[in-house]
């Protein structure tokens, strides 16, 4: 069971499960980091573009997953990478999603 739907779970089956929680890994990852991820995860490089920031952008994200592990003890299992593998290779299999890649080209 993926992370999120462990956490679904622990939520539903907890009496303070009741709320709004960040679910992630728990770990600090730049905007850069994140999209070579993306790119080991996909098998390709696709490059990235660079403009100058604007205000609100993200320079890291960390997704603060106290409140979820106090409310109903979650922790996650599956790291970053591993997570983007798991979802990349489920892609690759999804009917709807290679249709959209058919008719893209």
């Amino acid at each position: 069971m993926t992370d999120v739907a462990a956490a679904n779970v622990q939520a539903a089956l907890s009496a303070d499960g009741r709320g709004v929680f960040n679910i992630g890994s728990g770990t600090r990852i730049t905007i850069n980091a994140l999209a070579r991820l993306i790119q080991d995860a996909a098998g390709r490089e696709v490059g990235v573009q660079y403009t100058p920031p604007r205000k609100g952008d993200v320079r890291d994200s960390l997704a603060d997953i106290r409140a979820a592990r106090a409310a109903f003890g979650f922790v996650p299992r599956m790291g970053m990478a591993e997570g983007l593998a798991e979802y990349m290779a489920w892609m690759r299999q999804d009917p709807v999603t290679i249709r959209q890649l058919e008719q893209s080209q």
